[in-house]
């Protein structure tokens, strides 16, 4: 396996706020030059990535997953094994099987949970850097138990 340390980006040209799920999303807000922000920031983001030595490895947009570009939900990592999403709004479920898919491909073993337990990945538990603990968290799409 590459030794340099991976990081999973998503193409940003279908991002959208059309809808709202949580309070900083405000698609009265949005314009279209926001996509144009968008791009520049995720191309600046990859190319500081591949600079500091990363691999940087793409999940392909989909349009009507405007929140696709926020991988870091689809799933805990740890050792070669995943942890995937089971998104609480229906709006975001549709991503779940791009990254299962992705994950699939790219040769590491997929973890599910029940559907009944709503886990947003890295926007509910991360791993600490040497792997050595899970800091988790529950709130607004996540249950405590």
């Amino acid at each position: 396996m590459d030794p340099r340390p991976r990081f999973l980006m998503t193409d940003p040209s279908c991002f959208d706020v059309c809808y709202q799920i949580n309070p900083w999303m405000q698609p009265t807000a949005w314009r279209p030059r926001h996509l144009a922000a968008a791009k520049a920031a995720s191309a600046a983001l990859k190319a500081a990535l591949r600079d500091a030595g990363a691999c940087v490895e793409t999940v392909e947009a989909v349009r009507g997953l405007p929140d696709l570009v926020f991988p870091a939900n689809a799933a805990v990592v740890l050792d070669g094994r995943v942890l995937l999403a089971r998104f609480r709004h229906p709006e975001r479920q549709g991503e779940e099987p791009h990254f299962r898919h992705w994950f699939l491909n790219a040769g590491y073993t997929v973890i599910d949970i029940p559907r009944s337990t709503p886990f947003e990945g890295e926007g509910d538990a991360l791993f600490a850097a040497d792997g050595s603990r899970l800091w988790a968290g529950h709130g607004p799409r996540s249950r405590r138990r």
